[in-house]
């Protein structure tokens, strides 16, 4: 796509570790309250950020 993007990243892994291992102790018998797991995010930024104009464009 051009121009490319700018997105979020998420930590797919560590969110797949996270989960695996609740699902590993609700398996063992293990019932805990409900997990709230906060991750961050990163900012990825391409070329469809830039700068605001000084002025609106002529239309």
């Amino acid at each position: 796509m051009v121009p490319a993007l700018t997105t979020n990243r998420i930590p797919k892994y560590e969110m797949g570790c996270q989960a695996a291992g609740l699902l590993l102790e609700l398996i063992d018998g293990i019932d805990r309250n409900p997990v709230v797991t906060r991750m961050q995010p990163s900012l990825v930024v391409r070329n469809s950020t830039g700068t605001l104009w000084a002025t609106p464009p002529l239309t």
